[in-house]
């Protein structure tokens, strides 16, 4: 869709795409304007958000540095100018690829260690933004297998859902972490696969469905 590197949409996505994105945001708006059993974003772990898209600034939330954000989407333009961004475009259902969850892994644990927040979103927090969460948990060691680290997740947030594409590229790269760390897995928290990395609460705004 060209979404550029700042979270923008140029302007012809707008023209070509206009019946998609319209659709999308007439949902995600109903969505988030109605009553949900769900929050728009759940701290999964210390530090470390899943969330649907934040449709401004207001609705993130602020660690001792304030918020880094990572958006796993490619459809939905960034509405928010606060802190460092990292764009990992990625169609609704698919996944990130093995360069871009290592990206997402990188940022995520230098804007922890630094004192951000850090928010990984997508359009409904279930699927692409809880399989980059999952490599985050698994290379501080928190989680030791990617099922290990959905239900992590899931102790919090119990509507994340890796589908077999995200749970096939999670996989991927796993086992290049393993093969790029001379065959070493992770190990318990205290000591994960990104050694030299950084060593549970609900915003009110409300999100959708699966993503």
């Amino acid at each position: 869709m060209g979404k550029r590197p700042d979270g923008s949409l140029p302007p012809w996505a707008y023209v070509v795409w206009w019946p998609y994105l319209l659709g999308l945001s007439l949902k995600l708006h109903l969505k988030i304007s109605q009553p949900r059993e769900e929050p728009l974003m759940d701290e999964v772990q210390g530090g470390l958000w899943v969330s649907g898209w934040p449709r401004s600034a207001a609705v993130l939330p602020a660690g001792k540095a304030g918020v880094a954000v990572i958006d796993v989407t490619c459809e939905l333009p960034r509405r928010h100018a606060v802190g460092p961004y990292l764009n990992l475009p990625a169609w609704d259902t698919d996944c990130a690829s093995v360069s871009d969850i290592q990206r997402g892994v990188e940022f995520a644990l230098e804007a922890m260690a630094a004192g951000h927040a850090v928010v990984v979103h997508c359009a409904h927090g279930h699927g692409r933004s809880a399989q980059v969460a999952a490599a985050v948990l698994l290379a501080k060691g928190l989680a030791l297998s990617p099922r290990d680290a959905e239900k992590y997740m899931q102790r919090t947030r119990p509507r994340v859902r890796l589908n077999a594409r995200q749970h096939s590229g999670l996989g991927e790269w796993v086992a290049w972490s393993v093969r790029a760390r001379g065959g070493v897995a992770a190990r318990p928290q205290g000591g994960g696969w990104l050694e030299h990395g950084p060593p549970a609460a609900s915003v009110t705004a409300r999100g959708g469905s699966h993503a």
